[in-house]
């Protein structure tokens, strides 16, 4: 190439792309690379440092492998329109000279930016990325490969990640990409003891690999720690690898075991199946509950649309051991379901020996499935019902459980009358439950957790 009119700066820049390359592709990066250095005429450059090259500066680039084997190529990709060079490929490695175990390639600086990077072989295994920690020690999800590495970490059960501290740092989209879940292998020996707080955030379009026993699939597998502030949405797709013939798909969690907590937790996710031939149930947030779990604070406003596989549905949590508590406060079921022809359909839980719903919860499904005879109108269990309400078209002629919280229609819900009774008169803005009625911006059919207060 020639150089260009004016003053002309080239830059090389092989940080970061060089290594997280070399590495997200190795199945065991120590033993595929261990550095690569840029030789220029005037400068040397490492694998972790900037330098600025001349424009057709004659380059040695050396790089150092421990498993030849492993090995693809050697590339240069501009750092603007992302396009790849091969400089050597495998078959051309035994050419390059070697000293001090060293491999070179000369070459030229282009007239661009460019990265080199070390490209070795696929491997099937997923390689993690260690998560930063902020300075309360608490470590960051900003993106997919951190929601991955953080089930890797998990799943192997290594010191500080099961029980650790989590934040998501921003919204992500997985952009219904494949993600296992957390806290699941196969000899349910793993449980997840620390803390996720979503801060508010989203994570969206995800699909999960059932890995567990009996086919379960779900963002989370076992807790005992707590998930809060979290949001999730978009497609949601339950896949079998073919491992599994049956499906038990829950939105949050497989089981949330004793002292867990799901505060703040609310769910827009349109349910997929993908690769099973029977789904046994669907639930919004956990499909099992130990004694002694809270949920509070929490909204499911999912679609399932499943009409073929006949499946049961339960909103928050579909069974629960003998002799336990579970605490529902402030929780809300709005989703549309069609299970076809599935046995039971609860809009809070399904298939307990006793349950408590302390106070304050709604359920306003849209059910078009062809069997609502044995759904329960707040909860389908033995309970405790205090100050929770259900819209009247979701029972059932033949339910044998519309005692279980207090019949409303659809016009008490929209003109405010159950987000007031909901919050037991309160109206000093301490209350948990809001709804926009006709002040001029978009009316809401049903209580939810901000807009105006219901006077």
């Amino acid at each position: 190439t020639t150089m260009p009119e004016g003053d002309t700066e080239f830059i090389l820049n092989p940080s970061n792309v060089a290594l997280n390359r070399a590495y997200a592709k190795a199945e065991d990066p120590a033993e595929v690379v261990s550095s690569i250095n840029i030789h220029g005429k005037y400068t040397n450059t490492y694998l972790n440092s900037f330098e600025r090259f001349r424009n057709g500066e004659e380059l040695t680039i050396s790089f150092s492998l421990k498993n030849s084997a492993k090995f693809e190529s050697l590339v240069a990709v501009n750092t603007e329109t992302r396009e790849i060079t091969t400089l050597v490929n495998s078959d051309e490695l035994s050419e390059l000279s070697i000293e001090n175990g060293y491999y070179t390639y000369k070459t030229q600086m282009p007239s661009y930016n460019v990265e080199y990077v070390v490209v070795t072989k696929q491997s099937e295994e997923f390689v993690p990325v260690l998560l930063e920690k902020n300075e309360e020690g608490s470590f960051i999800i900003r993106d997919y490969e951190d929601l991955r590495s953080m089930a890797y970490f998990v799943n192997t059960d290594m010191d500080n990640y099961v029980n650790g501290n989590y934040i998501l740092a921003n919204d992500i989209d997985v952009l219904n990409r494949e993600l296992e879940p957390i806290a699941s292998v196969k000899d349910n020996s793993v449980v997840f003891s620390g803390t996720f707080d979503g801060q508010g955030h989203t994570i969206s379009n995800f699909k999960i690999l059932s890995s567990m026993p009996s086919g379960e699939a779900s963002l989370f597998g076992r807790i005992s720690g707590e998930v809060k502030n979290l949001k999730l949405c978009g497609d949601y797709t339950a896949f079998n690898d073919g491992v599994y013939s049956v499906a038990y798909v829950s939105g949050l969690a497989k089981k949330l075991h004793e002292g867990a907590k799901i505060t703040n937790v609310e769910t827009n996710l349109n349910y997929k199946v993908e690769g099973f031939k029977t789904v046994v149930s669907v639930t919004g947030i956990a499909y099992q509950a130990d004694n002694n779990v809270t949920i509070e604070n929490c909204i499911v406003n999912d679609t399932v649309n499943l009409p073929q596989y006949n499946a049961d549905y339960s909103g928050f949590v579909y069974n629960s051991g003998s002799n336990t508590t579970v605490n529902f406060k402030n929780c809300a079921n709005t989703s549309k379901v069609n299970t076809g022809e599935g046995k039971y359909c609860a809009g809070i839980m399904y298939g307990a020996t006793w349950v408590n719903i302390n106070e304050n919860s709604y359920v306003a499904c849209d059910f078009c499935g062809d069997n609502l005879a044995p759904f329960a109108g707040a909860i389908f269990a033995n309970t405790n019902v205090t100050n929770s309400y259900y819209l009247d078209s979701c029972i059932g002629e033949e339910s044998e459980f519309t005692e279980l919280g207090t019949s409303k229609t659809i016009d008490d819900f929209a003109s405010g009358e159950v987000s007031y009774l909901l919050n037991k008169g309160v109206t000093d803005e301490t209350q948990t439950w809001y709804q926009n009625l006709d002040d001029g911006e978009e009316t809401d059919i049903y209580p939810c957790f901000d807009g105006k207060t219901v006077y």
